[in-house]
């Protein structure tokens, strides 16, 4: 388990789960902008670390907060996690939700920004991964 994630645990629940009200997820995504200013959070907290085990710790709504919270500098979260976040939605949005955290990563869409070519082409990630798998499963149905 990461200690760091789960030290931080409450602070980034209250920036990004809605049951805390707006008035809460405004202040505390405010202080964490703040703390971004001054330091990283991101490197403390050990992101490219992260398992599939240290899924517990936050709920699915902060961990979609804390994904789309990282930038260019920033580790992207590590394919296992996004993985296993993908099957823990319990829902189809939720799992747009966390496909649409994965993609926006800066990094991300540097790599393949200008790469032209068919998704079957471009470097493995976990979302065209995942995309490709669901294609060709739609396609044996046909």
């Amino acid at each position: 388990m990461n200690s760091a994630l789960a030290l931080a645990s409450e602070f980034i629940e209250r920036a990004a789960n809605p049951s805390f009200g707006v008035e809460v997820n405004e202040e505390y995504a405010l202080r964490w902008a703040l703390l971004r200013q001054t330091g990283n959070p991101i490197t403390e907290l050990r992101v490219g670390e992260f398992a599939p085990e240290d899924l517990d710790i936050l709920s699915l709504d902060a961990w979609i907060w804390l994904g789309s919270t990282l930038t260019d500098g920033d580790p992207e979260l590590p394919a296992p996690v996004l993985a296993r976040l993908f099957e823990y939605a319990p829902d189809p949005v939720y799992r747009l939700k966390v496909a649409d955290m994965s993609l926006r990563h800066p990094a991300l869409a540097k790599r393949l920004g200008e790469l032209h070519r068919p998704l079957s082409k471009m470097p493995e990630t976990w979302v065209g991964n995942r995309i490709l798998n669901l294609l060709s499963r739609t396609e044996g149905d046909a």
